[in-house]
C-alpha cells in the first residue's frame, strides 16, 4: 500500500511539472515553458530558461501601451530596434523586419545576431555569440512584445520552445 501510495504522489508531481503554469496578466495570458522559470514585471513576465556559456535563455512578454513615450506601434518598435548605432558593435546584424502572421494577427518579426558579456565587470569577461527574435502582436491599442534571446549554441533546441509558446501558449485580450 505504502508502494502504491508513493508511486501515486510521484506520478501526481511528474504530471504537475510537466503542465506549464499559465501567467494571466489583464491583456493576455501565457503558459509558462516547462522547466523555465518566470519573475513578473510591470506590464509582463521573463521566463528564464537553460544556460550555455554562462548565459540564460530568456523570454520576455509584454504588452505595450500606446501612449509609451519611446513606441507606441510594432512599426516605432521596429524602427528604433533596427536604428543603426553610432558605435560599430562587432557580431551584431540584424534581419529584415518581417510580415508574420502569429497568433490569427498580422505582425512584425526582427531576427538578430547579438553579443552578451559573460561576468562584465571583471578583467576578462567573456563575449556569448546570441541570437534574437522580437515580435511585435498588434492589440485593439498598443502592441504585445514577445522578445527571445539565447546563446546561439543552444538556439536551435530553445528557439522552439519560443515559437511553441508563441504559437499554443499565448493567448492576447485585446
Amino acid at each position: 500500500m505504502r508502494i502504491v501510495f508513493t508511486s501515486l504522489l510521484l506520478a501526481s508531481a511528474l504530471s504537475a511539472a510537466a503542465v506549464p503554469a499559465a501567467v494571466i496578466d489583464a491583456s493576455y495570458e501565457v503558459s509558462m515553458p516547462s522547466g523555465w522559470t518566470m519573475e513578473r514585471r510591470a506590464g509582463g513576465a521573463v521566463f528564464t530558461g537553460p544556460a550555455e556559456e554562462g548565459v540564460s535563455a530568456m523570454i520576455s512578454v509584454r504588452y505595450v501601451r500606446p501612449d509609451y513615450s519611446l513606441y507606441g506601434t510594432p512599426e516605432a518598435y521596429m524602427k528604433k530596434l533596427t536604428k543603426p548605432s553610432s558605435i560599430p558593435l562587432s557580431g551584431w546584424k540584424n534581419g529584415p523586419v518581417e510580415k508574420v502572421t502569429a497568433v490569427g494577427r498580422k505582425s512584425l518579426r526582427l531576427e538578430r545576431d547579438t553579443t552578451e558579456f559573460t561576468a562584465p565587470h571583471t578583467i576578462a569577461p567573456k563575449e556569448v555569440a546570441m541570437r534574437e527574435e522580437h515580435l511585435a502582436v498588434p492589440a485593439a491599442q498598443g502592441f504585445y512584445l514577445l522578445i527571445y534571446t539565447a546563446p546561439r549554441s543552444i538556439d536551435k533546441a530553445q528557439r522552439a520552445i519560443f515559437r511553441g509558446l508563441v504559437g499554443k501558449g499565448f493567448k492576447p485580450k485585446l
